[in-house]
C-alpha cells in the first residue's frame, strides 16, 4: 500500500470518528435537555402550586391548604386536625392549639409556658438588679431548679417539671393526668426547640 492510500485511509478514518463524536454529543445534548427541566420550567411549575394551595380548602375549614401546610401545621385533610370537636379555624381563632386535644397538654403549651417564664425570670432579673430592694420571682425552688437545668442543657425531674407548669398556671387536673414519662418527653422537645432556635444560621 502507497503512502498516498495510507493517508487517504487515515483522512477518512479521522473524518469518520469526527462525525460520529459530533453526532453522539449531540445526542447527549438533547437527552441532557429532555431529561432535566429548566429552571423557568419549574419555577413556573412551583408558582403554579402554590397559588393553587392558596386557593383550595380540601377540608372545607375556612383556612386555605397554604395556611394550614405553612402557617399552622395543621392537617389540610381534616377539618379538626386534633380530632377535639373544635375546628383548625375556631381553635385559631380562640388562640388554643389546634394540634393539641383540648383538655391536653402538648409540646407547644410548654414550650410557650417556659418562654413566657423565661422572659418573666429576664425581666425580674433586670429589676432586681437596677433595684436596691430586689425582686422576688413567684416560682417555687423546684420551678426555678426545673428552669436552671433548661437553661444548662440538663433535664429536671418529673416533679420539678410539674412544678414548673403548675407555677405558671396549667391546671393541677391536666397536670395529674400526664404521666412522667410524657412529661420528660414533652420538656426533651423543648430543649431541642430552643436548641435549634438558638443555632447559628447556616452559611
Amino acid at each position: 500500500m502507497t503512502d498516498k492510500a495510507v493517508k487517504i485511509g487515515f483522512g477518512f478514518f479521522a473524518a469518520t470518528s469526527l462525525f460520529f463524536g459530533v453526532v453522539s454529543i449531540k445526542q447527549k445534548i438533547n437527552i441532557a435537555v429532555a431529561t432535566n427541566p429548566s429552571e423557568d420550567a419549574q419555577t413556573s411549575s412551583e408558582a403554579f402550586n402554590d397559588a393553587r394551595l392558596r386557593v383550595l380548602d380540601t377540608d372545607e375549614d375556612g383556612l386555605s391548604d397554604w395556611e394550614e401546610l405553612n402557617v399552622h401545621k395543621t392537617s389540610p385533610y381534616l377539618a379538626d386536625s386534633d380530632s377535639d370537636g373544635a375546628s383548625d379555624r375556631v381553635e385559631i381563632g380562640a388562640g388554643t392549639d389546634p394540634n393539641c386535644p383540648a383538655g391536653r397538654i402538648c409540646g407547644s403549651d410548654i414550650i410557650d409556658t417556659i418562654t413566657a417564664i423565661q422572659n418573666q425570670a429576664a425581666a425580674d432579673e433586670a429589676t432586681a438588679d437596677s433595684s436596691s430592694a430586689g425582686g422576688a420571682t413567684d416560682f417555687s425552688p423546684e420551678s426555678q431548679a426545673a428552669l436552671d437545668a433548661l437553661n444548662q442543657g440538663g433535664m429536671p425531674t418529673p416533679d420539678q417539671i410539674r412544678a414548673l407548669l403548675r407555677d405558671s398556671g396549667i391546671p393541677e387536673d391536666q397536670l395529674a393526668e400526664t404521666s412522667d414519662e410524657d412529661l420528660i418527653q414533652l420538656f426533651q422537645e423543648v430543649a431541642s426547640q430552643q436548641t435549634a432556635d438558638q443555632a447559628p444560621p447556616v452559611q
